[in-house]
């Protein structure tokens, strides 16, 4: 996935049997593999890093150096994410026969960690 706050900068997902991500930078090139709890299914990229998540409900919050500035779970059944403004996400999840959509607001959270501190 591509983040539209820095066109030369990249985030995927390692195709093996443990959980890793990688974040690559091309300029300068720096290739970063990052170990994860869970294994992503959907991502967003954001001006302050990525948001992770999976079908379970798990979140991860990187920021766009890679670290991880938030981890949390939900008592959802994610089918799909993506953001709007600068901090919110929606949600979309199902459950017992009925589909339900939820916003996030991860203002409280991006803003008590450091953010981006490459130059």
């Amino acid at each position: 996935i591509t983040n539209s706050a820095s066109p030369y900068e990249l985030f995927g997902l390692e195709q093996s049997d443990y959980y890793y991500g990688v974040l690559i930078k091309l300029k300068p090139l720096k290739i970063q593999r990052i170990a994860l709890t869970f294994r992503p299914k959907f991502i967003i990229a954001q001006t302050w890093g990525y948001g992770l998540a999976d079908e379970q409900g798990n979140f991860c919050l990187l920021n766009r150096d890679g670290q991880c500035i938030g981890q949390f779970e939900l008592s959802l059944t994610i089918t799909a994410m993506t953001s709007f403004g600068e901090f919110g996400l929606l949600i979309a999840s199902y459950s017992h026969g009925e589909g339900k959509l939820s916003t996030l607001d991860l203002s409280s959270i991006i803003s008590k960690s450091p953010l981006d501190t490459s130059p």
